[in-house]
């Protein structure tokens, strides 16, 4: 089967799907440029590096360590700086006991 084949109602529809497809694609290369591309490019990064920046992440610290460095950046920075070696050293329960008990 060709799409010259099909009955002209088919071929409208089929052609049509088509262009949606392609004006999505459009939108979504357009979205990917400004609201990951350039704003990484404004910081210096590659093409590359901006969307592996923002679809995986930074992997060199944990997530409880990017929380205890952003959203929990309240506590004060001798305790902080402590679970933060706590997690890089292992993150063992022997290392929890002594960190809990040098906080209190």
């Amino acid at each position: 089967m060709t799409l010259r084949a099909l009955p002209a109602p088919l071929r409208v529809l089929f052609t049509c799907f088509l262009i949606t497809i392609g004006l999505e694609y459009l939108a979504a290369a357009y979205y990917l440029f400004l609201g990951i591309v350039d704003p990484h490019r404004k910081m210096g990064m590659s093409l590359v590096l901006g969307v592996t920046a923002k679809y995986y992440g930074e992997r060199s610290s944990s997530r409880l360590e990017s929380a205890l460095r952003g959203t929990m950046s309240a506590r004060a920075a001798a305790e902080r700086d402590e679970i933060v070696a706590w997690l890089r050293s292992g993150a063992t329960r022997e290392g929890f006991d002594k960190s809990q008990t040098d906080l209190q």
